[in-house]
């Protein structure tokens, strides 16, 4: 899987998707194999741009992936953008194994980002005792130290519970 992260910058690129396109016809990545990854913040300032480039994705087979969230009010407007997964922030998963509230917020951002189809990975895992809160809450991914060494992947939690 290869992913990108896309800077307030490259938003206003008026040819970004012609690059992003480019690139996926010189790889050798299949559909669904490249996660374009915003922030959520870029993504509500850059609302419109965020929407069509989107929609332009999915047409070439990328994936669209909303960092960091759970910072803002994000249900407002995660409904308007085609996102395929999010990753929640990591205030939200660090102190997750005791932290009621934040299993709560986590909960809750999972059932309503399941309920748009929407995959959700939490960033900054650290530990074993996070995985399986994890679980519990029906979260899809998880990136971090527990895991292993820093790389740029998720890897399905699914798959931990045969290891």
């Amino acid at each position: 899987m290869g992913i990108a992260h896309l800077s307030r910058a490259s938003l206003e690129d008026p040819k970004l998707f012609d690059h992003i396109r480019a690139a996926v016809e010189e790889s050798a990545l299949r559909p669904g194999q490249l996660h374009i990854e915003i922030t959520e913040a870029a993504a509500k300032e850059y609302l419109g741009q965020v929407r069509a480039l989107g929609v332009k994705l999915k047409t070439i087979g990328c994936r669209l992936v909303l960092d960091d969230f759970g910072h803002g009010s994000a249900y407002q407007y995660l409904q308007q953008l085609p996102v395929d997964m999010v990753k929640v922030a990591p205030g939200l998963i660090q102190d997750l194994a005791t932290q009621k509230d934040n299993q709560t917020s986590v909960k809750s951002l999972t059932m309503v980002a399941h309920d748009l189809g929407i995959k959700v990975a939490a960033k900054f895992v650290e530990d074993a005792a996070v995985i399986d809160v994890l679980r519990g809450l029906n979260v899809d991914y998880a990136q971090g130290f527990a895991i292993g060494r820093p790389m740029e992947s998720i890897e399905q939690l699914r798959s931990m519970n045969s290891a």
